[in-house]
């Protein structure tokens, strides 16, 4: 069986072996130390059978998806008209850009609906901002990246 990689820095055995009777069959993988994400296609090739599989190698250190593992705000009440910062910590630093959708569940209490996480950082701050009000309003602020929520709360007081 004929075995590639279309990337240089994924390196597999041109040939593998195959004995009769067997179904399956494992082959070593080597990747190089990479600076950037990348993604090669293993192709196995049996006679005019082709199977074909992505491996993405990311560069020492990071992920190609991390988890939010928390949210803070310097403070957790403001007064309306107010505003501050949150910061969303990650698992571990992105292999490359990835944007995270930010919501609040109420509408005096006002974020971006998505900032980016650079490539390499495992924290990203966003500005919360805030409307006047009339009685204290408690919302909660969620960001999401993938599948991974964080939610946090805070509260808007009248002047």
């Amino acid at each position: 069986m004929s075995v590639k990689s279309n990337q240089k820095e994924v390196v597999v055995p041109a040939s593998v072996t195959v004995p009769a009777g067997i179904y399956t069959i494992t082959f070593p993988i080597t990747t190089a130390k990479v600076t950037t994400t990348v993604t090669s296609t293993i192709t196995a090739t049996l006679g005019t059978s082709h199977f074909a599989r992505s491996i993405t190698v990311t560069p020492t250190g990071t992920v190609a998806n991390p988890t939010i593992t928390g949210m803070t705000f310097p403070v957790t009440t403001l007064v309306g008209g107010t505003g501050t910062t949150a910061t969303v910590t990650l698992s571990a630093p992105p292999s490359a850009s990835l944007t995270m959708s930010v919501k609040s569940n109420q509408k005096e209490v006002i974020v971006p609906a998505s900032v980016t996480v650079p490539a390499g950082a495992n924290t990203v701050t966003f500005p919360i901002t805030t409307a006047k009000v009339t009685t204290n309003v408690t919302a909660t602020i969620t960001a999401t990246l993938g599948t991974s929520h964080f939610g946090r709360s805070i509260t808007v007081t009248p002047n």
